[in-house]
């Protein structure tokens, strides 16, 4: 049995029964099971599996739907971009440059969102960026053995690393180690493996003593393994498929967990000292007895450092703020937003800063007006296969089948939504007055 990654990361039993069905909350507290409609006049109603009386959507509390395998994001980095009215959004920067912040979403949608609109930009909750690389510089942060090379295919920006069999191989060491946080590598079989599989070692020091945490990334067998001898884990080997997949490694106190696509390969919770992570390498290895082949692309490797949240000092409210991870503040005019970089210009001139180095960048907003949506407000939880990345946002629900809903934001114009991506949807108020950016 499979454990999904889109529930919280201690509660792996919780998922061996999953829902079938929507489930409405009602006020007294009660669950109804069965799905929500789209009436006619716009209104939003649930219906019973038992074919009882559409319940007005609000009369409930909320609706649940159905917990679903979400799909990964190939990215080194994710966002959380904040609006006005405590909405957000998760996903990969692609560019500021002008009036408009340029994001690929969680669920796989281009947005452009006007910068007047914008309140903050910055690592998911509780982590901070640590280390990444989409190869597109080569590979200068790693020791490299044979001869892997940069190009296509990729899967976030133009180029991955390749590594073919039998002697290509990638190293990075930690100093100091990272006593926790989270690792993420998306990779994809290129050419079947002979004779040979690659595998991603993973370093983690507990006191003076070395263990290895290593799972296999391409191979000749029929599934994905992760293995840990020094641990007593358990292992959930997932079916080997071809395409694109995301690997996330996650560290703490007393734990270890290895996710790939947003289901569990293989994790231990009871580790009796704290795990840091001291080095990592990618490399071939061969059995005995004819030619080792295989080809491998890496791509998006990003590390976050858990990170305890802090408050940010009072700012200047007629400037842009970067807030730098070491503790100090940089107002001026947020001059360009890239996927690695910020370049933020003021008396000192213009500072080119990684994200690596930023707590989060904040951004003069104008005095948003506000206009009178029709139909019935609701507020959206949207689903990311790690628990950090939940968004939400407000509007009008315009559309809604069995595979997709429409939401009109009154910022980001008509948005649709894969189903399985929504986890919740309450009733907020109709015609509730909306933020909208000026000039929108």
């Amino acid at each position: 049995m499979r454990t999904t990654l889109g529930v919280p990361f201690l509660l792996f039993t919780s998922v061996l029964s999953p829902l079938c069905a929507e489930e409405a909350i009602r006020a007294d507290g009660k669950i109804v099971r069965g799905s929500l409609h789209l009436e006619r006049g716009g209104l939003l109603a649930f219906v019973s599996d038992k074919g009882e009386t559409p319940i007005p959507l609000r009369d409930l509390r909320a609706v649940r739907f159905p917990q679903k395998r979400l799909l990964p994001l190939h990215t080194a980095r994710m966002h959380r971009i904040t609006l006005p009215g405590s909405q957000s959004i998760t996903g990969q920067i692609l560019s500021l440059e002008g009036k408009n912040l340029t994001v690929r979403t969680a669920w796989g949608a281009t947005l452009a969102i006007p910068r007047s609109a914008l309140d903050s930009i910055g690592p998911l909750p509780g982590y901070w960026f640590e280390t990444s690389d989409d190869f597109e510089e080569g590979l200068t942060r790693w020791r490299v053995q044979g001869h892997p090379s940069t190009g296509e295919p990729a899967v976030s920006g133009k180029n991955s690393v390749i590594l073919a069999a039998p002697r290509d191989a990638l190293e990075r060491t930690f100093t100091p180690p990272l006593p926790a946080g989270r690792l993420g590598l998306s990779f994809r079989e290129l050419q079947s493996p002979a004779k040979a599989s690659c595998n991603l070692e993973l370093t983690f020091l507990q006191g003076k003593s070395k263990h290895a945490v290593a799972v296999q990334l391409s191979g000749e067998g029929k599934e994905f393994l992760c293995t840990a001898p020094d641990f007593k884990g358990n292992s959930f080997p997932g079916a080997r498929t071809e395409g694109w997949h995301r690997l996330l490694v996650e560290w703490r106190a007393t734990s270890i967990r290895v996710f790939l696509d947003g289901e569990v390969l293989w994790y231990c919770l009871d580790l009796p000292s704290p795990p840091e992570l001291a080095g990592l390498n990618l490399r071939w290895q061969t059995a005995q007895g004819g030619q080792p082949t295989g080809k491998i692309a890496c791509d998006a490797f990003g590390m976050e450092r858990a990170a305890d949240a802090r408050r940010r000092p009072q700012g200047d409210a007629t400037q842009d703020e970067c807030w730098l991870r070491e503790g100090s503040q940089l107002f001026g005019t947020l001059a360009r937003i890239q996927p690695s970089t910020v370049e933020i210009t003021g008396p000192y001139g213009t500072r080119r800063l990684r994200w690596e180095q930023i707590r989060g960048v904040f951004l003069l907003r104008g005095t948003p007006t506000t206009e009178t949506q029709t139909g019935e407000q609701v507020r959206l939880t949207l689903g990311l296969p790690v628990p950090e990345g939940r968004a939400h946002l407000e509007g009008v629900i315009t559309a809604l089948d069995g595979k997709t809903i429409t939401l009109t934001h009154a910022i980001l114009g008509a948005l649709t939504v894969p189903r399985p991506v929504v986890e919740q949807i309450e009733w907020l108020r109709p015609g509730r007055r909306a933020e909208r950016a000026p000039g929108s």
